[in-house]
């Protein structure tokens, strides 16, 4: 028996404890501690996951229906393993600045944990509890800034997703009346052929409305950039790249249980459109941050676009998305740790004032120029992988084929605008970077990398298929025409018009987001109602 999805709950969290009691700055350094001892629980268990299979861990005496069960497979102990990676960059990188307070890494590492809750947990009461608990913690750690602008975000994270979670709430004990039990395996067979059963299609609704509330999917997404871009950088880095992938997580696990195919062209949809509002709004930013926050709206886009296609589990829509999950969360959390670094020696958001970034900041400009080539999607490197694997499932679908093409065109629109620090400009003194923080960033673009070499030497690993013909010519000529067409539609509209600052200045107001969520829940009932 592997227990493996038990340590890596429970070290951080344990860990998070004794550094909050110890409340002494030598004492978190067990934060460090706590990486190496999930380490060590992860290589003194890879031989349970060389076989592809799945391993139960059953906790409590209450029967089938109401034990406690976490799974184990491949993919959760990549993810496992990779957390550590990702966790111990941050830990690194925050070192100069957070090293006195105990309260930051008790906050950081019990989040981890909560997160490898949501990944291992195979309930759906577990997954509503640590959703919820991992809610609250990110709200802490928006806060932890405690000035105006991150007590405002917040506040309204908490709120947002707090009201978010309640519709999971409703639809658990609407589901746990329905079928007795919440353990996923008998929710499933419960449900095999109840697809067209109203109850259950409200339940379906309620969770994955919920789940887009967490991940930001269109239309209710304005609590992401408000909170990421007024988060320290390390903070934003951990939401951007980790934890908003929790609720898209959580979606994979419904999708799993939930006998919808009828939903396959309306995730497409959502996923379409929640990635092009955020290229839409992102193109527009000039606060380096809230660019990247837009990003992760978009990207979040694309691994909605994969799991609309669960109901054939080999498909190549689905590897895209659990690749891309951990590509995109890799790149980002670089990508703000990188301008984490730009903000504090240069002292200003501004996109528009940033300027000679590789040659002030050598290592911070060529890591970042590395992390931005990625992720736009360059043939080869690590952004491509997955992308391309969603776009084979669309391919027989001229209109979303067409839309898919757009968003690779719209990425590399973004992130052009962001090259835009490179350009040598003004002073060119060199600018002081900490060796936590040029050690935390080489970490991450080793790991990059790994996973770029890995992904293109080992296409098929723990049912996940990586190989996306990064070698093709058709791969190249497609990245081509998108950068040639790409730097005539910047010349064409130049940002500075007055559109783009109506755009930039657009919020959703904390009742128009309620009413989003209420049209997100009416247009998926709608979907089900036979034409």
């Amino acid at each position: 028996m592997s227990y493996y999805p038990l340590f890596a709950i429970l070290i951080p969290i344990i860990f998070a404890i004794v550094i909050y009691l110890m409340n002494n700055p030598k004492g978190n350094l067990l934060a460090f501690i706590a990486q190496g001892a999930l380490l060590v629980a992860g290589i003194r268990y890879f031989p349970f996951y060389l076989p592809e299979g799945e391993y139960y861990l059953v906790l409590g005496a209450f029967g089938d229906k109401l034990n406690i069960t976490l799974i184990s497979n491949t993919l959760t102990y990549g993810y496992g393993l990779l957390s550590v990676v990702l966790w111990f960059s941050v830990i690194l990188y925050s070192w100069p600045h957070q090293k006195q307070s105990s309260s930051y890494y008790f906050f950081l590492l019990f989040l981890q944990g909560v997160f490898m809750g949501i990944v291992h947990t195979h309930d759906f009461f577990n997954l509503f509890l640590f959703i919820e608990i991992a809610t609250i913690l990110s709200g802490i750690l928006i806060i932890y800034k405690k000035d105006g602008p991150s007590l405002r975000a917040g506040i309204y994270y908490i709120v947002f997703n707090t009201a978010g979670i309640l519709l999971f709430l409703i639809g658990l004990s609407m589901l746990y009346r329905l079928t007795g039990t919440l353990h996923m395996g008998r929710v499933q067979e419960a449900l095999s052929d109840m697809d067209q059963d109203p109850t259950v299609i409200l339940i379906f609704v309620l969770m994955c409305v919920s789940m887009g509330v967490k991940s930001a999917f269109f239309p209710v997404y304005n609590w992401l950039p408000r909170a990421h871009s007024v988060a320290t950088s390390s903070i934003s880095a951990v939401l951007s790249g980790i934890m908003v992938k929790s609720g898209v997580l959580g979606l994979y696990k419904i999708q799993q249980v939930f006998p919808m195919e009828a939903y396959k062209d309306f995730f497409i949809f959502l996923g379409m459109i929640t990635a092009l509002c955020g290229l839409f709004f992102g193109i527009s930013q000039t606060n380096i941050k809230r660019l990247l926050a837009f990003s992760t709206i978009s990207h979040i886009g694309f691994i909605v676009m994969g799991l609309s296609s669960l109901a054939v589990p080999t498909s190549e829509g689905v590897s895209g998305a659990m690749v891309h999950i951990v590509n995109h969360g890799f790149l980002k959390i670089l990508l703000f740790l990188g301008a984490g670094s730009i903000v504090r020696n240069y002292k200003t958001y501004d996109l528009d004032r940033i300027r000679g970034v590789l040659h002030r900041m050598p290592i911070v400009g060529s890591v970042m120029i590395f992390g931005i080539l990625s992720i736009m999607g360059t043939p080869m490197l690590l952004g491509y992988q997955g992308k391309s694997l969603v776009g084979t499932i669309l391919r027989d679908q001229p209109l979303f084929y067409f839309g898919y093409h757009v968003i690779n065109l719209g990425t590399i629109i973004l992130f052009g605008r962001l090259l835009q620090i490179f350009i040598p400009r003004g002073s060119l003194t060199s600018l002081a970077v900490s060796i936590y923080e040029r050690l935390a960033l080489g970490i991450l673009t080793a790991g990059i990398v790994f996973l770029n070499l890995y992904q293109l030497i080992f296409p098929n690993f723990g049912g996940l298929h990586f190989y996306g013909k990064p070698f093709s010519l058709g791969a190249w000529s497609f990245f081509l025409l998108y950068l040639v067409s790409a730097y005539f539609l910047i010349r064409l509209f130049p940002l500075t018009s007055s559109f783009f600052r109506k755009v930039r200045g657009f919020e959703l107001s904390f009742q128009a987001a309620n009413y989003m969520m209420v049209v997100f829940i009416f247009l998926m009932l709608l979907w089900s109602v036979p034409l």
